[in-house]
C-alpha cells in the first residue's frame, strides 16, 4: 500500500468545515495525545486502519484496494459527539472523488458503535466516543 488512506482521510476531515468547526487540527492516527481530553482543547477524532485488501484477478494486482478506516468522534458532550459523528458520515458515505491525494471511487458508512471513556486522573468528567467505520474503495 503506497498511499497512506489515513492520513489522507486525515488531511481531507481537517479541510472540510463541517468537522473543522469541531476539532480544527486535532485528528488524530490511532490514539489521543496524553491532554486530548483537557477541557480547554474541544472536541478531537481518532483514526485507525483497520483492514486494507488490494483487488486482483488472476494475472495480479489491478490498481484498486479496499480500506477500511474507523474514525472516533470524541467530545465531552454526548450530543457533540453524536453530531460530529454525523458530519463525518455525511461528508463520507457515498464520497467519490478526491481525499486529498487519494483518488476515491466510493466510500459507505460500515457500522458504528458508542463508547464512554472515564475521567482520567485530574479530570471531572469523560470523554463520549461516537465510532464510525468507513469502507474506502479507492486507486492504489
Amino acid at each position: 500500500m503506497d498511499v497512506d488512506v489515513g492520513d489522507n482521510l486525515s488531511q481531507y476531515l481537517r479541510s472540510r468545515r463541517e468537522v473543522a468547526q469541531f476539532v480544527a487540527a486535532r485528528v488524530y492516527p490511532d490514539a489521543a495525545p496524553e491532554n486530548a481530553q483537557n477541557c480547554q482543547l474541544g472536541d478531537y477524532c481518532t483514526y485507525s486502519l483497520i483492514s486494507y485488501a488490494p483487488d486482483s484477478d488472476l494475472s495480479g494486482g489491478i490498481g484498486f484496494a479496499q480500506t477500511r478506516m474507523q474514525v472516533n468522534c470524541c467530545s465531552l458532550l454526548k450530543k457533540r459527539a453524536d453530531l460530529l459523528r454525523g458530519r463525518v458520515k455525511d461528508l463520507m458515505a457515498g464520497f467519490r472523488g478526491r481525499l486529498a491525494a487519494l483518488i476515491v471511487t466510493g466510500c459507505e458508512a460500515a457500522g458504528k458503535f458508542d463508547n464512554y471513556l472515564p475521567p482520567v486522573v485530574g479530570e471531572t468528567t469523560g470523554v463520549y466516543v461516537r465510532g464510525i467505520d468507513l469502507l474506502i474503495s479507492h486507486l492504489e
